[in-house]
């Protein structure tokens, strides 16, 4: 309870500081807060008292009918009604259907409210059934996106009755990009004053998936750095193997592979300890993925070949594609028509099953091995093909998107093709700008000045080139010494 009070107190200075004569902020607000809650108001002023209370217990930025429920223990449509009234008398506004915020100065009297004896004795519980129902509604959001198998058992182990169905895809990543703001806010809550261990540590894993499509990098890292310290403090093995093995691909997302790596090795040895044969699989492959990326491939080899004969022995399908496909692009440098075979064998998989999100990996992959062979057109036609399947999947995984929009910029440059090439090159820059994934935006810088000096524009493509170091100078990205020795090659 002491954490609780602590953090509502933390931000009261600023109607200190306004106080002037008989002109205080405070005293307005008390003023209207009052009548609301006073003794002989109506039923909904009263709850519309208990809902501004409840807005200094659970510091969100903007609230939701949903949770304000949980926060007063009430029905959505008395949480409605209490929210709509604060909108009459100017302590809240709506920015968005079914979303409110109110001004700072307001918070920061909601939060003096919430310290009060009475409300601090009940904030605890509210706060955990606010939770609860972010859990819920976070796993109802898991399961849309994940097809039904280990993985999504895995991150969604629990109940989600307290929350509605969500239809689709589209629903689920509409309602995480809507909620996005809140959850971050209460994950940084929990690193400073923890909260509920055990619904926060149920919604970190079900974010993944939201998270990762939205190629969410700076958050993916951030939400898992605080669930691990939080599983380590309560000897979780299990949530800690996942926040390791979450953290490990927000690292390869960034291209940070040696940190991917020692990540994913960590999380290795907990899962083995689990017992969990189907996760032990899935993070032997990324071990070989990452070491392939990381030119270790003797190692890689032995490992995704060894994967590749327990996914088959299993008739684990789904995993057999992933590894041809690691396969593939290890050999693509030494071997690139035995790596096309491996990719289209992975593609004819992915159609047998009808899985998009395998269809579309095989579609870049072969495209890849297309430019490898000096094929730009061919290539075209395969991220062409990707591009219409992440199209009508609606929303697809950032960073096969990512790397398939690349393709299409290297082929179109390829083929002299430089005013497309460019225009595609700044939608990918913006696009990854928008989601703060500087890794992909440092690629395309990397690409953007190599039209640019095709197009015979030397110091535009040198001040590329520099933004492109700037983002990938620490990572592992291959070619690094080339992009090095360009930079210092067109020295202005």
């Amino acid at each position: 309870m002491s954490s609780i009070a602590e953090r509502l107190a933390s931000a009261n200075q600023r109607l200190d500081e306004l106080e002037l004569d008989d002109l205080s902020v405070r005293a307005t607000l008390a003023v209207t807060y009052r009548g609301l809650a006073r003794s002989g108001g109506s039923l909904r002023e009263r709850a519309a008292a208990r809902a501004f209370c409840c807005l200094g217990m659970l510091d969100l930025p903007q609230f939701s009918v949903p949770v304000m429920a949980r926060l007063m223990d009430a029905t959505e449509r008395e949480a409605r009604m209490a929210l709509d009234l604060l909108v009459d008398v100017a302590l809240l506004h709506e920015v968005s259907l079914g979303y409110y915020t109110p001004h700072d100065l307001v918070r920061d009297y909601a939060r003096e409210i919430a310290r009060g004896q009475n409300a601090l004795t009940q904030a605890g519980g509210a706060i955990e059934r606010a939770l609860e129902w972010y859990a819920a509604m976070v796993g109802r959001s898991a399961m849309a996106l994940l097809a039904e198998g280990p993985e999504r058992r895995r991150r969604v182990p629990y109940s989600c009755d307290d929350a509605p169905t969500v239809a689709d895809e589209r629903e689920a990543l509409a309602w995480c990009d809507e909620e996005l703001i809140n959850l971050m806010a209460i994950a940084n809550h929990h690193a400073q004053a923890p909260l509920d261990h055990i619904h926060f540590l149920r919604l970190v894993p079900a974010l993944f998936p939201y998270l990762q499509r939205r190629g969410r990098t700076l958050e993916l890292q951030r939400f898992n750095d605080i669930a691990l310290a939080v599983a380590r403090s309560t000897h979780n093995g299990t949530a800690e193997a996942q926040a390791l093995s979450d953290l490990a691909a927000s690292h390869f997302m960034c291209g940070r592979f040696e940190g991917a790596l020692s990540c994913n090795e960590e999380a290795a040895q907990l899962i083995r300890r689990l017992g969990d044969t189907a996760w032990e699989r899935k993070a032997l492959g990324n071990t070989g993925m990452l070491l392939q990326l990381l030119g270790r491939n003797t190692e890689a080899v032995a490992v995704l070949e060894r994967i590749l004969t327990l996914a088959r022995e299993e008739g684990d399908a789904r995993d057999e594609a992933i590894c041809l496909s690691h396969l593939g692009n290890l050999h693509e440098s030494d071997n690139t028509h035995l790596a096309m075979e491996l990719h289209r064998r992975s593609l004819d998989i992915g159609i047998w099953h009808d899985d998009p999100v395998l269809q579309q990996a095989a579609h870049c992959n072969v495209g890849y091995a297309h430019l490898s062979l000096n094929q730009p057109e061919a290539a075209l036609l395969h991220f062409d093909a990707g591009m219409r399947l992440l199209g009508s999947a609606g929303n697809g995984d950032w960073h096969m998107e990512s790397q398939t929009r690349l393709g299409l910029v290297r082929g179109l440059h390829r083929l002299d093709r430089n005013g497309p090439a460019e225009q595609r090159c700044k939608e990918l820059m913006d696009l990854a700008r928008n989601r703060g994934d500087t890794y992909t935006e440092g690629l395309a810088h990397w690409e953007y000045g190599n039209i640019l000096a095709a197009s015979q524009r030397p110091s535009e493509a040198f001040t590329h080139w520099k933004q492109a170091w700037d983002a990938l100078g620490r990572t592992e990205v291959k070619g690094l010494e080339d992009l090095e020795a360009l930079i210092a090659g067109n020295q202005l």
